[in-house]
């Protein structure tokens, strides 16, 4: 690739992405959206919300997961089968990464969690009525419901800039393109 012409007017956005300060990624966590989060039901924006919360936990505390690891974590990867649904503690999960050195791509990669994070697993693996196995972040309409969301292709970035944009977090850097950066995506939790 190194010895391969390229064309003169060839562009290449080095720009670095935007990183959430870690107040407003604790804005972003502790917040509520302000007023009403559209043509949805209450229930179900809160929900999604509370979904992108965990995605964001994860991604910046466990590892820096990638977007395509959140999308292809199951429950068996993160559940004790020593333990009874009742008495998980996430003290200790699994992760299949996405990038990986060759010959080990496909394999599981133990992780500790740290303590702090626990509590937030515990309750998101409560709300899915303590599966055994399935999706952690499932599909959540239509007819690909409840099943695993694609790898590939998948982005939270809009949803993201949407919520902290609600929220309150409204710096222009996190929102657009500027001459020295690009706005934030979630990928930007794991930089960070």
């Amino acid at each position: 690739v190194d010895r391969a012409p390229v064309p003169s007017d060839a562009h290449v956005d080095d720009r670095p992405r935007t990183l959430l300060s870690d107040a407003q990624v604790l804005a972003f966590l502790s917040g509520r959206a302000s007023g009403p989060p559209g043509p949805t039901p209450r229930a179900a924006a809160a929900r999604r919300l509370l979904e992108l919360k965990v995605m964001a936990v994860c991604a910046r505390v466990l590892g820096g997961l990638r977007t395509a690891e959140v999308n292809r974590w199951d429950w068996s990867m993160l559940l004790d089968a020593d333990l009874v649904p009742e008495a998980q503690t996430f003290e200790r999960v699994r992760i299949r990464r996405a990038k990986a050195k060759r010959g080990h791509l496909g394999k599981l990669q133990p992780f500790v969690v740290p303590e702090q994070m626990r509590p937030i697993l515990v309750v998101w693996y409560e709300l899915h009525g303590r599966p055994m196995s399935g999706p952690v972040f499932p599909v959540t309409k239509g007819p690909r419901a409840g099943m695993h969301r694609v790898e590939r292709g998948t982005s939270y970035a809009h949803r993201l800039r949407r919520e902290l944009w609600r929220i309150g977090v409204r710096d222009h850097a996190i929102h657009n393109d500027t001459p020295v950066s690009k706005m934030v995506d979630f990928h930007s939790f794991r930089r960070s």
